[in-house]
């Protein structure tokens, strides 16, 4: 597992989070830990050591967002 920190652009409600968080869960298989933050347009969680940047682009991307910005931390 490793942690990720994935700015987004475009959210401006409490649903948008609940959308991007949802998206996340449903996209990548064995997802932990996630929050989204509205006031700091992020979203943290732990993924799978095999999770890419792609996969978490598109799973922002399903839920109607963009990912500015994603890094990975062990």
């Amino acid at each position: 597992m490793k942690k990720v920190e994935i700015k987004i652009k475009g959210m401006s409600c409490g649903g948008c989070t609940k959308k991007v968080e949802e998206s996340l869960r449903d996209e990548i298989r064995d997802i932990k830990n996630v929050i989204v933050s509205l006031s700091k347009n992020e979203a943290l969680a732990e993924v799978p050591d095999d999770v890419t940047v792609e996969h978490l682009k598109y799973a922002v991307k399903i839920a109607g967002y963009d990912a500015v910005s994603i890094k990975f931390k062990k």
